[in-house]
């Protein structure tokens, strides 16, 4: 999420820098923070992070203060498999990893190799850095060009601008996952996310249409539709009915939860089956302002940090 606030601020990645060095990760946050609640709600609204009341404000303290040490296995696509295990959860729920590259010679290799069919490109030090791509329809220079793109996703160092420790690691331990799409378009999965706060479930979001007319649906645990949304519009469409596995995305959710004050369990879904898609320490960054404040303010009632 930051990393597109930052590009929206001014596409220069120096600036990226030049922002989080000459700020504190407090004040750089309450910038951040200011400018998005700003653009969206219409006022200036500074976070409280002495006192956090509101969903947003306990999101972001505890991305600024909160060092839970399973923050950096649970962010690692290649740890993720191994604290599944942990928890008794099945790797058949992961999507197919064809390998870890932490080069773009290596990398364009791979890309060359494969065979038709589509694929992802996840950075495994950062929020948001994905590329969908499909053998067959791609040309070699389009493939140079993602291992490119590629390239500079390791150079960049989302831990320091983003503020969000988990992703803390050296460049050389820096990798870009490949997989296999559990689907031949991006247009047929949907996005299943489970925000668990101490052992109990706040909300689930439904994100539709991701890469060309972002909207978000919100339900309850028992699959009640919430009449709000974060960051981006609500969805007006024909609201999709309870999934038939949602009991089952529940507990894998809380099993996964334990332990973390907050935990967001992303999934995706595609033909009524779900995948793990990543664990989420910090909604947005802590920079989603809801259609209403009071939801900001009920929801951060419920999200306990003592």
């Amino acid at each position: 999420m930051i990393f597109r606030v930052i590009k929206f601020l001014n596409k220069s990645k120096a600036l990226q820098y030049l922002l989080a060095f000459f700020f504190s990760p407090v004040n750089y946050s309450r910038i951040i923070y200011a400018f998005i609640f700003y653009k969206y709600i219409g006022r200036l609204v500074l976070p409280n992070l002495r006192n956090p009341r509101t969903f947003n404000e306990k999101i972001l303290y505890l991305k600024l203060y909160e060092r839970n040490p399973y923050a950096c296995i649970v962010a690692n696509r290649q740890l993720l498999h191994l604290y599944l295990l942990s928890k008794a959860v099945s790797l058949d729920y992961l999507p197919q990893v064809l390998g870890y590259y932490s080069s773009s010679q290596s990398l364009y290799q791979k890309l060359v190799s494969l065979g038709p069919g589509s694929y992802f490109l996840k950075a495994n030090h950062a929020s948001g850095l994905t590329s969908f791509f499909t053998v067959g329809t791609t040309t070699i220079l389009d493939l140079h060009k993602l291992s490119h793109k590629a390239s500079k996703w390791l150079d960049f160092n989302y831990a320091f601008v983003g503020n969000e420790y988990q992703y803390s690691m050296p460049k050389y331990m820096r990798s870009v996952v490949l997989e296999k799409s559990i689907s031949d378009s991006v247009h047929n999965v949907l996005d299943y996310k489970v925000f668990i706060s101490n052992a109990r479930v706040l909300f689930i979001q439904v994100d539709f249409d991701r890469h060309l007319n972002h909207t978000r649906a919100y339900f309850d645990s028992e699959w009640r539709f919430l009449d709000f949304s974060t960051l981006y519009p609500k969805y007006t469409g024909t609201l999709p009915s309870r999934p038939p596995f949602l009991s089952e995305m529940i507990d894998i959710s809380l099993k996964l939860s334990f332990g973390f004050k907050f935990l967001r369990v992303d999934y995706l879904v595609v033909d009524n089956k779900f995948y793990i898609g990543e664990l989420t320490l910090h909604h947005e960054g802590g920079f989603a302002p809801f259609t209403e404040q009071r939801y900001d303010e009920y929801y951060g009632s419920l999200l306990v940090l003592d």
